[in-house]
């Protein structure tokens, strides 16, 4: 027998380094700062980059790097507003994010190379 996973029609994935998708997960952090805007709105994957960039931030925020594997979907919230802003004289989008959960164990996914751009959908 066959099962096919019911996913949502309008699911997404982004990701988010070092322990900043930890925080969106358990909700310690309501938005991401991005260099686009985006018009979506719904259920998002938290995707951990293999990226070495965002190391600093375990320790700047207390996180243990083990929480948040890299290459791996360790948890899901909704993006329900964008927000423009400007940050040290550039601008950016704030992305912000409700409903955060940390999976109970993390599902190894490599990146794909929208997922830092966009949200990505595999569909």
């Amino acid at each position: 027998m066959k099962i096919t996973p019911n996913y949502p029609p309008n699911l997404r994935a982004i990701s988010i380094g070092g322990a900043y998708g930890y925080l969106i997960c358990t909700g310690q952090k309501e938005c991401e700062a991005r260099v686009w805007p985006t018009k979506f709105r719904g259920s998002v994957l938290i995707h951990v980059p293999t990226s070495t960039a965002w190391d600093f931030s375990f320790t700047e925020e207390d996180v243990d790097p083990q929480r948040c594997p890299k290459t791996a979907i360790i948890g899901y919230a909704e993006v329900v507003d964008c927000q423009p802003e400007i940050y040290e004289g550039e601008q950016i989008y704030l992305h912000y994010m409700e409903n955060g959960l940390l999976l109970p164990s993390p599902v190894k996914c490599q990146a794909h190379s929208k997922m830092t751009t966009t949200y990505w959908s595999g569909g």
